[in-house]
């Protein structure tokens, strides 16, 4: 009796090929439409890393004011802190939402997709 006492990350089963998305900069400069496409691409990785900045700086700054109005102690100064540091917090994330809504509108008003900066730049003339 042969038996295969093997687990799934043991086997020898490939999965595929994997892909990471390239350089940021097209090998070739003559090609227009690559460098849109690259440029479109790092401006949604700023864009998006950005974002993912804000919300993980929001989500810092609210355990941090929940942490020191929590351990105010009485303290009414220190827990005034702490709430405006909950408080600008808040308002911080507000913008973020805000600014994405407006931009967005913008673009329905405009009739330009400016969060797929790729369409733009590769419709642009000189």
């Amino acid at each position: 009796m042969d038996r295969n006492n093997n687990f799934l990350a043991q086997k020898g089963t490939p999965i595929g090929e994997l892909h990471g998305p390239g350089p940021a900069v097209p090998t070739d400069p003559e090609n227009g439409a690559a460098l849109g496409e690259s440029m479109a691409h790092l401006i949604s990785v700023v864009i998006g890393l950005f974002t993912l900045a804000a919300g993980l700086w929001f989500l810092l700054q609210l355990i941090l004011g929940g942490y020191n109005y929590m351990s105010a102690g009485g303290n009414k100064e220190k827990a005034q802190v702490a709430s405006q540091k909950i408080t600008q917090a808040l308002i911080g994330l507000v913008i973020v939402v805000l600014a994405i809504f407006i931009i967005n509108l913008l673009g329905y008003i405009l009739n330009i997709d400016f969060l797929n900066v790729g369409e733009v730049i590769q419709n642009l003339t000189f």
